[in-house]
């Protein structure tokens, strides 16, 4: 195949050189052996870093170290193909032998490969016979495939289908070519392998070698784990490896590489130094994880951790945290001078200084531990009674008059307050008599005399329905008045029933208000066609007697009224509600029930209702339904006043048919 110019080149041409290394010795045909470990011990990260050249004995990397075993006798696993011999094993030593079944294939279908004591040969077909190369055909020819082009050929005629030939059309001077060119091919080298898709990573790169796509040896294609305490490499043998990164490389951060490829948290003390230590504790690396290593117990705080006064010390609990020991030199203080400061085993307690104990200039302390100032009766506007100095000592105050009292460290009748046997602030009892509206209990604690309802009064107020307070009469608290018309706050009015024109429960005017006039006393009634209306009351307590009417002729009693020409009920003579008859009703207009005409407005009664004409015509009539009061034609196929002869009825126009 034409080569092309590519856009990547190998960066290691030089590492083509690794290809030739075998299993073979370096100068002869005999492979070297005989040592059977010569790379046994060495350092290694694969298999391959362990090959010793001999390929009778198993190489193996173990722990990071090379092994070298002798492998049992018999033909040895590696062998270099086509070459007419093979290695034999016999106790780790190899034995090159002649192998005429190991052809060698010389890659031209011209030709028949074979060997011959342990030689290759290759015998030329016979001429002429057919070859194919690619996609061109030709004949064999002197032991070679000659495929005849020319200009006006097909394009793809000398294509081999090999990525690694440079396919072209030359011109031939051989006999068989005649007036032909003849397809030629040559070998490229050192360029990757054309339209081949590489394998990232594996330390090898597709690449032509004298024509042929061969599996090279590449150190800089590495490969890459994701593992980010790796790095990859190509070994000396040409694998691809992952060889962790050196302990102590940061990863993730804060955390560092182990040298074995993973990522921990330490891999020394010194890496847990922000982590996992304290006061209680020191941190330490174990197993890639930070721990704590605790300090014993009891072991104090420093100074700038306790709490002074607290009668406690802060102390390690031997397992990281911290505990509490007491400590009773780590005395309290409150700045209180009236209290003695103690510790009570890890308990802060303050009591108090005896009372009257100095506590400042012209100071004491009090029973309660505080440091006061005593006071007097005078500084307190005493003048009665005991005081507490307020420093521990008890004051006498002075004594009140006989039937006073001390209240408040005043005498009752002048402390402004209620006290004692006082009704009001400062007035009854054995004080000064009270003023108008001031509560009492008797009329002896008013300058009135008058005590009522609870306050003085100007007058003794016992009338019915009379009070001294605002509440119950709207005037002012002291002025006797009648009682809020509508209440009666003292009960005094009884509730009778209407019918008895009595009192209602009420006050009012100064006295038990009455039934109302025209208050219903006994209800309306009608009986035997005379009316009795409603006896009423008026309103002094009397029920007076309502009047008597007869019923007008021809009405009578209708429950309790009598029977009208109004009262939207057919009674008496009339012909219909409210209408008709001999009596003063008015006339009933179209449609209404009639007896008579002289009932009707319209001055006719046909077929019992009252109609807007004679309607005397055949087939006619004023009570059909829909048409009440109109003269309407009877429908067909009727005759309700036998009017038509024979066989014939109404034909709803009037006339019989």
């Amino acid at each position: 195949m034409r080569g092309m110019i590519w856009a990547r080149w190998t960066l290691a041409l030089g590492a083509a050189a690794l290809l030739a290394v075998g299993c073979g010795g370096s100068d002869g045909d005999e492979p070297s052996g005989g040592d059977g470990g010569v790379d046994a011990g060495k350092g290694c990260l694969a298999d391959n870093d362990c090959d010793d050249g001999n390929a009778c004995t198993l190489d193996r990397c173990v722990v990071g170290y090379c092994t070298n075993a002798v492998v049992p006798d018999a033909d040895a696993k590696e062998q270099t193909p086509g070459d007419c011999k093979k290695v034999v094993c016999t106790k780790g030593q190899p034995t090159l032998v002649n192998d005429d079944g190991d052809v060698f294939d010389d890659g031209e279908q011209c030709t028949q490969d074979s060997c011959l004591n342990g030689a290759p040969v290759h015998t030329a077909k016979l001429e002429g016979s057919k070859c194919v190369v690619g996609k061109g055909t030709g004949k064999c020819t002197k032991g070679q495939c000659l495929v005849l082009c020319s200009l006006l050929s097909p394009a793809d005629v000398c294509d081999d289908e090999n990525s690694c030939t440079d396919d072209a059309c030359l011109p031939c001077d051989l006999p068989e070519c005649g007036a032909s060119g003849k397809c030629n091919h040559v070998g490229l080298s050192g360029m990757p392998t054309p339209g081949v898709s590489q394998t990232e990573g594996d330390c090898k790169e597709r690449r032509c070698d004298n024509g042929k796509d061969v599996d090279a040896a590449d150190p800089f294609d590495v490969p890459d784990d994701g593992v980010e305490c790796t790095v990859g490499i190509c070994s000396a043998s040409g694998l691809p490896v992952n060889e962790p990164l050196p302990a102590g490389t940061s990863c993730s951060g804060s955390w560092v590489c182990d040298g074995k490829g993973k990522c921990v948290q330490c891999v020394a003390n010194s890496d847990c130094t922000s982590s996992g230590s304290g006061t209680c504790s020191t941190a330490t690396c174990e197993a890639g994880s930070c721990t704590s290593a605790y300090v014993p117990s009891g072991t104090p705080l420093p100074a700038s951790e306790q709490v002074a006064g607290d009668c406690r010390v802060l102390v390690c609990n031997g397992s990281g945290s911290t505990t509490y020991q007491a400590d009773p030199l780590d005395l309290p203080n409150d700045n209180n001078p009236c209290t003695s400061d103690q510790c009570v085993g890890t308990s802060a307690q303050h009591s108090y200084m005896p009372a009257g104990t100095s506590c400042g200039s012209g100071m004491v302390c009090n029973q309660f531990g505080s440091c006061c100032t005593p006071t007097t009766c005078a500084a307190q506007n005493r003048s009665c009674g005991t005081l507490s100095d307020g420093c521990g000592t008890t004051l006498n105050c002075g004594t009140c008059d006989p039937g006073d009292t001390c209240s408040g460290g005043q005498c009752g009748c002048k402390n402004g307050f209620k006290s004692g046997t006082e009704t009001g602030i400062d007035c009854g009892g054995v004080c000064p008599k009270c003023a108008l509206g001031l509560t009492c209990l008797a009329g002896s604690d008013c300058a009135s005399g008058f005590c009522a309802d609870g306050v003085c009064c100007n007058a003794a107020c016992t009338g019915t329905c009379q009070a001294c307070t605002s509440n119950r009469t709207g005037m002012t608290t002291g002025t006797c008045a009648n009682v809020t018309t509508g209440t009666d706050p003292d009960n005094e009015c009884p509730a009778t029933a209407a019918s008895t024109c009595g009192t209602t429960g009420m006050c009012g005017g100064g006295g038990c208000q009455m039934h109302a006039s025209g208050t219903v006393c006994k209800a309306a009634s009608c009986v035997g066609g005379t009316h009795y209306a409603a006896d009423t009351c008026n309103g002094a307590g009397q029920c007076v007697v309502g009047a008597e009417t007869a019923c007008s002729s021809p009405y009578t009693c209708a429950g309790a009224a009598c029977q009208t020409c109004s009262d939207g009920i057919k009674n008496g003579t009339e012909a219909d509600v409210d209408c008709g008859s001999s009596a003063s009703c008015s006339k009933c207009v179209n449609g209404k029930t009639c007896s008579a005409a002289a009932d009707c407005a319209s001055g006719f009664c046909v077929d019992g209702r009252c109609c807007n004409t004679a309607c005397s015509g055949t087939c006619q009539r004023c009570n059909l339904a829909g048409n009440l009061g109109t003269c309407t034609p009877s429908p067909a196929g009727t005759d309700p006043d036998n009017e038509c002869v024979g066989n014939k009825t109404c034909n709803g126009a009037g006339q019989c048919t």
